[in-house]
């Protein structure tokens, strides 16, 4: 188990990673907790950006990778689907009543040739006559009013920031 201080009241970043395990599993009697501080180079200057500081470190390795830097950390397509594709294989199998799901591996022509035309998602848009429900239940219909007053208010919660960030920038 990984856990990090952000879910701690009063702490407004990730400051410390903790790794609890066990030496045998199951066994919480030998339960082993470690604690990491991760230090980072242009730690200062990426608390001004969001995420705590991780919507920065993707910039930032992103433009390096650009420029030629060998050692930038960033991930390519297949490491990108090695993320996503356990996950779309669990709600798939959600939808499929729990089945067991092989999950390919992209990097074979051979399996990528067999998922090529595959568009099934919740998006009718993409997915054509392979639309999928956005929960096991089905999809739910949720009318164009809950849309409008969730819009409404995200709206008003922007200008509320802005106005906030425009008296801040003018008394500094």
């Amino acid at each position: 188990r990984v856990e990090c201080d952000r879910d701690i009241p009063g702490f407004d970043r990730v400051t410390k990673v903790h790794l609890q395990y066990t030496e045998e599993r199951g066994d919480y009697d030998n339960t082993i907790v470690e604690h990491y501080i991760p230090e980072r180079e242009h730690e200062e200057i990426s608390r001004k950006f969001g995420h705590h500081g991780s919507d920065f470190f993707c910039i930032w390795n992103f433009v390096e990778k650009l420029r030629g830097n060998p050692k930038a950390d960033t991930i390519d397509v297949y490491e990108a689907l090695d993320m996503f594709l356990p996950g779309m294989f669990a709600f798939r199998s959600i939808l499929d009543g729990g089945k067991s799901m092989d999950i390919p591996n992209l990097r074979n022509k051979e399996e990528r040739e067999k998922w090529r035309n595959d568009t099934a998602c919740t998006d009718p848009k993409v997915a054509g006559d392979m639309l999928l429900p956005t929960q096991k239940g089905g999809t739910p219909d949720i009318p164009d009013e809950v849309y409008d007053r969730v819009r409404e208010k995200w709206e008003e919660m922007q200008a509320r920031i802005y106005k906030q960030w425009v008296e801040k920038t003018h008394h500094e």
